[in-house]
C-alpha cells in the first residue's frame, strides 16, 4: 500500500528508507512491514507499507520488488537502508538492492547488549559500568571514529568483558561495518542511523488495528492526507521564512532547506574555534554523511 504523494515525495527525496515491522496492528496478527522516508526539512514520512505471512527471506525479497516497481526505484534509488538485525530481510536486501548501502539501527544494538549484561551479570547497575566505562566501555567501540580506533577499543573490550565479547562478536561482528560510527560515517545517511522515526508509522497502523484489509487503507489514506498537507507547509515555509542568521549563507535562502542552512552555521562555528588546526581535526564527516560542505 502507497499513497500517491507519499510516492511522489519518495521520488523526490528517495536517499534515505528506514524499514521496520510491527505486530499486533490487525485483526489477522501478521507482520506489517513500513517503509519511512525524510524530508529535506527533517520530517518522517510513511512511503509505503505491505503486510506479508511471514518474515522470510522470501516474503521481504517480494515487498523490496514489488514497493520497487510501485515507487519506480530504476528512476529514484535509495542512498541507504536503514533496518534492525532480521536477517531475512538482511539477506533480502543484498539481492535486490546490490550496492546500496546497509545501516543497522544503533540503537536496537545497544539494547540488545544491554540486556545481555543483565542477563550476564544479574544486575541493571551493570549496565552503565559496561556502556559506558572511560576505560572499556562499548560507547568507545561503537563511537570509534577510525578502523584503527575501532580495533584498539575492541581488543581492550574483548580483554576487560570476554563473555559479552563472545557474544557480541557470534551475534553482531559480522555486521559491525553496518552499525560502527567509523564505517557508517562513510555513508549518505542524513543522520539517520536508528529507526526511531517508523514509531510514528507504527501508532498510524496501531489506529486502524480493529479494521479489515478492505477497509483498511481508505482509513490510512486518509490520515495520510494530513501527514502529507503538514510536511507540505513546512517544505514551503523552509523556502520562504528566513531564518538565517549567518550572512555567509544568506544567498542560499531559497534554495536550499534552512535545516541544511543550519547544520552548516554549526559547521561554520565549529570550523572557527578549531582555528588553524581544522583541518587536521575536522573530519570531513559531514560532506559524506550529508552532502554539505564541513569545517
Amino acid at each position: 500500500m502507497a499513497h500517491p504523494d507519499s510516492v511522489k515525495l519518495f521520488r523526490a527525496y528517495p536517499y534515505v528508507v528506514i524499514m521496520d515491522s510491527t505486530y499486533k496492528t490487525n485483526m489477522y496478527n501478521n507482520p506489517v512491514i513500513e517503509m519511512v522516508g525524510v524530508t529535506p526539512t527533517g520530517s518522517s514520512f510513511l512511503i509505503a507499507c505491505s503486510m506479508i505471512p511471514t518474515e522470510s527471506e522470501e516474503c521481504y525479497k517480494w515487498l523490496l520488488k514489488k514497493s520497487g516497481d510501485i515507487l519506480e526505484c530504476t528512476r529514484a534509488s535509495p542512498s541507504v537502508f536503514v533496518t534492525d538485525r532480521e536477517l531475512g530481510l538482511i539477506n533480502a536486501l543484498k539481492a535486490v538492492y546490490l550496492g546500496v548501502d546497509h545501516l543497522l539501527c544503533r540503537c536496537h544494538v545497544n539494547k540488545a547488549i544491554n540486556a545481555k549484561v543483565v542477563a550476564t551479570y544479574k544486575s541493571e547497575s551493570y549496565k552503565k559500568h559496561v556502556m559506558t566505562n572511560p576505560e572499556s566501555g562499548w560507547c568507545h567501540v561503537i563511537d570509534a571514529p577510525t578502523e584503527q580506533e575501532f580495533q584498539r577499543w575492541w581488543r581492550i573490550f574483548c580483554i576487560k568483558w570476554p563473555v559479552l565479547a563472545t557474544y557480541i562478536g557470534s551475534t553482531w561482528g559480522e555486521h559491525a561495518a553496518k552499525f560502527v560510527l567509523c564505517y557508517t560515517d562513510e555513508c549518505f545517511h542524513l543522520g539517520n542511523t536508528a529507526t526511531f522515526r517508523v514509531e510514528s508509522a507504527h501508532s498510524l497502523l496501531k489506529a486502524c488495528s480493529h479494521l479489515t484489509l478492505d477497509t483498511m487503507w481508505s482509513r490510512i489514506h486518509d490520515m495520510l492526507e494530513g501527514q502529507h498537507s503538514k510536511i507540505k507547509k513546512e517544505l514551503e515555509d523552509s523556502m520562504s521564512r528566513p531564518r538565517i542568521t549567518s550572512r555567509t549563507f544568506s544567498l542560499l535562502q531559497g534554495n536550499v532547506s534552512t535545516m541544511a542552512i543550519e547544520i552548516m552555521e554549526k559547521e561554520l562555528l565549529k570550523g572557527l574555534g578549531l582555528g588553524i588546526g581544522v583541518e587536521d581535526q575536522c573530519g570531513h564527516v559531514l560532506r559524506t554523511t550529508h552532502g554539505l560542505p564541513c569545517a
